[in-house]
């Protein structure tokens, strides 16, 4: 699809659902609600900010429901490379140890729990804009859900 073809009826779209679209480049589009999608219109593929990957996408109705998160992210390929979440741990526990959940203080970081803002289940990365520290409590609750998802007790 053409760019400024794709950006004009892509723009209506995000309006009737209240996204935020912009334009960054000539070739490169912002998709923003719950989740911030980079979309590449000339290659029919796009990226959800927090994953490795990119995907093909097959609708503009698609990449809406993405960015508003109705829909699942797209599974990371098998084989997909994976840092030292120990190591991660220890790197977000000295940048904050406030839990992404309850947004109250960590006490140590063996008491602190890895979180994926998106799950790895869901499409999610272990790229480090996309891991937060929790409560362990706070984890379990949330189970493989998206933060903006309500959770029942």
């Amino acid at each position: 699809m053409k760019s400024e073809n794709f950006y004009k009826i892509m723009k209506e779209h995000a309006e009737v659902l209240e996204l935020e679209f912009k334009r960054n480049t000539a070739y490169h589009f912002h998709l923003k609600g719950v989740f911030l999608i980079n979309i590449y219109p000339t290659t029919d593929s796009y990226y959800i900010q927090g994953t490795n990957h990119k995907y093909k996408f097959s609708s503009l109705d698609e990449l809406c429901l993405l960015a508003l998160g109705e829909i699942n992210c797209p599974t990371s390929p098998e084989g997909s490379k994976r840092k030292s979440l120990r190591y991660m741990k220890q790197k977000k526990f000295n940048q904050s140890n406030i839990c992404f959940f309850c947004g109250t203080e960590i006490s140590s970081v063996d008491v602190a729990t890895v979180e994926h803002k998106i799950p790895l289940s869901r499409g999610g990365s272990n790229r480090s804009d996309n891991i937060s520290l929790s409560h362990d409590e706070c984890n379990q609750k949330r189970k493989n859900n998206l933060k903006v998802e309500r959770i029942e007790d």
